[in-house]
This record gives structure tokens, C-alpha cells and sequence, in this order.
């Protein structure tokens, strides 16, 4: 328990990946108990959220994952589709 407790305190650790992709900031995190409160056989620990660099305002998420390989195959999926986006239109919308 008291190693569960220190490793939520340490931003690093939970941080799995993190991008800023124009306006938006992606931030994919470990988030230390499991989510999927109706499953138990497949925990869903790992978390991409998108928001306004500013942070105030959520764009996209919660994506959750259940393994540290698929939040950050799904943290990069995410970021792709946004420059792609950015492409398409020309920069942030």
C-alpha cells in the first residue's frame, strides 16, 4: 500500500507520455487503480486524455488502456491523428 501511495505521488512515474501537437496537449497516464468496474478480468489502469494546451478545457477522452505498450501505442495513435488534422486544415482548429 505505502508503495502504491508514493508511486501516485510521483508524477513522474504516472506519466507515461506526453505531447503538445499545436493547440493541444496530449497527456497519457498510469492511472493507478483499475476502471473498468465491469470487467475484472481485464483492468484498465492507463489513460489519454486531450486538452487545450491552456488546460482548461478537455477535448477527447478518456481512452483507456489496459497494458503500458497499448497507452502508448494509443497515446501515438491519437497524436498522429491530430497533426494529421492540423494537415488537413491547415493548422489547429
Amino acid at each position: 500500500m505505502e508503495e502504491w501511495v508514493a508511486l501516485l505521488g510521483d508524477g513522474d512515474y504516472k506519466r507515461v507520455a506526453e505531447d503538445t501537437v499545436g493547440d493541444l496537449w496530449v497527456s497519457t497516464v498510469w492511472l493507478g487503480l483499475d476502471t473498468n468496474y465491469r470487467d475484472d478480468k481485464h483492468p484498465l489502469i492507463f489513460e489519454t486524455m486531450v486538452w487545450t494546451v491552456a488546460g482548461d478545457k478537455i477535448i477527447d477522452g478518456p481512452i483507456r488502456y489496459m497494458t503500458e505498450e497499448a497507452a502508448v501505442t494509443g497515446h501515438r495513435y491519437v497524436v498522429a491523428q491530430i497533426e494529421r488534422r492540423n494537415e488537413l486544415y491547415g493548422g489547429p482548429l
